[in-house]
């Protein structure tokens, strides 16, 4: 059984805009031999499902990371069972430097799109939090940014700076 599938006990996480919100911890892992600890999180959400002519609300699991200062047992829970390692040490991540070539051109933007429900995720290349999903260049990143459920990473903020769109009104 995968990691993210398993049972895990209940923790509060303090979300980015300050909120809390209930999850499970799957693993604490600290970032080197002498770095700062993360936890490994599941989230359940709400998704849309197709169902015959509609649509239907179904539980999604959302897995992430957050800092093991961000995450509070909850009183009377054994966590005795969530696993404990070493992950790679942190690193400072640098631009990756733009190849040849026209700007418009390059594929350089991620999307992700969420599994069963319309919409998705918009990431820079150099993310840290995106794996997989459709490469884009600069023109088809700015217009997938419109559509509806699109959202961009609150992590690497694509539409700061150079996604930001031109103002001549050209995409």
């Amino acid at each position: 059984m995968r990691e993210e599938d398993a049972p895990a006990p209940p923790v509060r996480v303090e979300l980015p805009d300050g909120s809390t919100a209930a999850a499970q911890i799957l693993a604490h892992i600290r970032l080197g031999p002498q770095g700062p600890w993360w936890c490994r999180l599941r989230l359940d959400v709400w998704s849309r499902a197709p169902v015959g002519d509609g649509t239907t609300a179904e539980p999604h699991s959302v897995v992430f990371e957050a800092p093991a200062a961000k995450v509070s047992p909850i009183e009377g829970v054994d966590y005795s069972g969530v696993p404990r390692r070493t992950g790679p040490a942190a690193q400072r991540r640098k631009a990756a430097p733009a190849p040849g070539g026209v700007v418009e051109d390059l594929k350089w933007w991620r999307f992700i799109s969420r599994p069963g429900a319309p919409g998705g995720s918009l990431h820079r290349g150099d993310c840290r939090t995106s794996t997989g999903g459709a490469l884009l260049s600069l023109r088809e990143a700015r217009l997938i940014l419109d559509e509806p459920g699109v959202a961009p990473c609150p992590q690497c903020r694509p539409q700061d700076r150079v996604l930001q769109k031109p103002t001549d009104g050209t995409t």
